[in-house]
């Protein structure tokens, strides 16, 4: 076979999608950790606990480095967490995380989590509605999978079956060269990981294009793009096969009691190997001296000493607003200033006085409209309610006991731009909201109708607690730029090779967060947590 030419910029790309999604080796991690002297020389202050932030403190306290953490909320966790009202306790973020066999699970396992969280697989976990088609997607079973889809769209029975296979097949690549450590011969990858080096310049539209004719269909495929948060056309088809071939093979699960008990686990993790934990503590300023990292000065003025700073706020605020301006970060800031944030989202959260659980087939609910994921994703990003498609999360079925006796817990969710919520910035954050809750409450009952009729008939008369959330409001929480939930865009050309690293020009000064590498997510974030663990170790 003849070999393909290939360039050193296709190796560097691989090299970076294969560190993006193969788990690090906690074993040599653990021994060249261990191999640093003098631990006690070397502080880290981690500013933010969202769960890149307590995933890097974590490892680093196991391994023996004296760890603050400096969190401005009042709870750990960051989007991984929960919040009650009345008699109900609403999940923020956590729909479904794929967390067996695979780095989740891997990382879990080597902090010594899993005797502290139970991961609960979801059965009938994903229900997608588009057009005419109602379908219940088969949990673990690619086979069946294609076998449904192949039933619907007989027509395309081939290219689906070629399509699920390339993403099944783009996963076991990573899983093989992840047990061969990485390691491959440049002049023969091309043959021996032949599914990655194809993939590697394709979107998802690419991809689907290639398989299938069928516009509905292909609507159907990319159903958890919005996982991700862009459309097909801008989104790597490598990250989305790779990411949907974990949901396909080993399935969906959920944090039990909420996602907000993972953040708990890794504080008490951090705690119990002699970290600190600094809520309400808001960090003001990164000192540096020297074009190097010194400490951290809190807003209640207090100075913590560091070698180390690991920045899990968000890269512009740590570059815009934190870092002190005795050092020269100019030209790294005009790079952050190209790159774009992710979309933001809305959310309404309901308490039902009536039990759902089982009477409403599925766990999440993909309503795609007719249109296809590239109009929906314009319409999005106008937050456009009767146009958007939105998940329907029906908690109850994850597991018995997820409510209260009698009640149901039910959240609404749609991909929303900044742009439409732009106008109400300056008078939301002086304290005059009365146009926004204007607008929020038209949206809210909107898609509250339209849940109503299509999935939930009498819903308005069973609301017992409702409360909803915009861009701004996670801009209120989380401080991110436009209410970022992916932290930095995964476009192409901000993915792997081009995705802004961990490190930074300023010496000891590290990210571990969606805005950073690899990107965002449950498990991104925490493989970003990982990687930078890894980088500080390996400059000791």
């Amino acid at each position: 076979m003849k070999l393909q030419k290939t360039t050193r910029r296709d190796f560097i790309k691989i090299s970076a999608m294969t560190a993006a999604t193969a788990a690090l080796d906690w074993t040599s991690l653990k021994e060249a950790s261990m191999a640093v002297e003098n631990k006690e020389e070397y502080p880290v202050v981690i500013i933010g606990s969202g769960l890149g932030g307590l995933t890097c403190a974590a490892y680093l306290s196991k391994a023996g480095f004296p760890v603050t953490v400096v969190e401005q909320h009042h709870t750990p966790g960051g989007y991984a967490t929960a919040f009650q009202r009345g008699n109900f306790s609403f999940e923020v973020s956590l729909h479904a995380v794929a967390a067996k066999n695979n780095a989740t699970y891997q990382m879990c396992n080597d902090l010594g989590l899993l005797s502290k969280v139970e991961f609960v697989e979801l059965e009938k976990a994903h229900r997608l509605v588009t057009g005419n088609k109602d379908l219940l997607l088969p949990d673990k079973d690619p086979e069946a999978y294609i076998r449904l889809l192949s039933d619907h769209y007989p027509a395309e029975k081939e290219g689906i079956r070629n399509f699920v296979t390339e993403m099944l097949g783009i996963q076991e690549e990573v899983h093989k060269l992840f047990l061969n450590k990485n390691e491959y011969i440049t002049l023969f990858f091309p043959l021996q990981y032949s599914k990655m080096w194809a993939v590697r310049n394709k979107t998802l539209a690419d991809l689907l294009n290639e398989n299938v004719a069928d516009p509905e269909l292909k609507n159907v495929l990319s159903f958890l793009s919005g996982y991700y948060g862009l459309p097909p056309s801008k989104l790597s088809g490598f990250y989305y096969a790779n990411s949907v071939a974990d949901y396909l093979k080993n399935g969906s699960c959920y944090v039990r009691d909420r996602s907000q008990n993972l953040s708990n686990a890794l504080v008490d993790i951090i705690k119990e190997n002699g970290g600190t934990i600094l809520l309400n503590t808001p960090a003001e300023k990164i000192m540096a001296n020297g074009g190097a990292v010194s400490g951290v000065r809190t807003a209640d003025g207090k100075l913590l000493p560091a070698k180390f700073v690991v920045s899990n706020a968000n890269l512009p605020d740590t570059f815009g607003k934190l870092l002190s301006t005795d050092v020269d970060y100019s030209e790294y800031s005009e790079k952050l200033a190209t790159l774009r944030p992710s979309i933001s989202s809305f959310s309404i959260w309901l308490g039902l006085n009536e039990s759902l659980r089982g009477k409403i087939p599925g766990c999440c609910i993909h309503v795609k409209t007719k249109e296809g994921a590239e109009v929906a994703y314009q319409n999005a990003l106008k937050c456009d309610p009767e146009k958007v498609g939105y998940s329907l999360t029906l908690f109850d079925n994850y597991f018995d006991g997820y409510s209260a006796p009698s009640k149901s817990t039910v959240m609404i969710t749609f991909l929303s731009g900044y742009e439409p919520w732009k106008e109400f910035e300056k008078e939301y954050f002086a304290g005059r909201k009365k146009e926004y809750y204007q607008r929020k409450k038209q949206i809210t009952e909107s898609l509250l109708r339209r849940v109503e009729n299509q999935f939930i008939p009498g819903l308005s008369s069973m609301i017992e607690e409702q409360e909803s959330a915009t861009p701004l409001t996670n801009i209120r929480f989380t401080r991110n730029p436009q209410g970022a939930i992916y932290g930095y865009e995964q476009a192409m050309d901000n993915q792997f090779i081009g995705r802004i690293k961990n490190h930074t020009p300023i010496e000891g000064l590290y990210q571990a967060s969606a805005w950073g590498y690899p990107g965002g997510g449950y498990e991104g974030v925490m493989r970003s947590g990982l990687g930078t663990f890894r980088l500080i170790v390996e400059s000791l």
